[in-house]
């Protein structure tokens, strides 16, 4: 899912259409230094959209793509492998990772 806007924020399309995941991540472009997540701004967004979901799904946020820098394949295979380890364990290693930066996988 691509956003085109963030305000107003469409909670509702957003739930429906995440609602069927099992994991969620949430590719974030600027950074919000000093926020509460200790990255990007929509992963807040997207979390609170899931809320009322009844099986909300896992979600993390990916920090890529910063300074108009390119996401490269290699970066998108890397957070799939996160996510599907978190599935698998049933729980997210961290909240924010960033791509480029870190190697391991948790």
């Amino acid at each position: 899912m691509k956003l085109r806007f963030v305000r107003p924020f469409p909670t509702t399309q957003v739930a429906e259409s995440l609602a069927k995941f099992k994991g969620v991540g949430v590719v974030e472009t600027s950074t919000s230094y000093g926020g509460s997540m200790r990255g990007g701004n929509l992963l807040v967004e997207v979390r609170a959209a899931l809320y009322d979901v009844p099986k909300r799904p896992l979600t993390t946020s990916f920090m890529a793509g910063l300074g108009g820098d390119a996401v490269t394949l290699k970066d998108f295979y890397w957070m799939a492998e996160i996510l599907t380890n978190a599935v698998k364990a049933g729980r997210v290693g961290k909240t924010v990772y960033w791509a480029g930066l870190e190697q391991a996988v948790a």
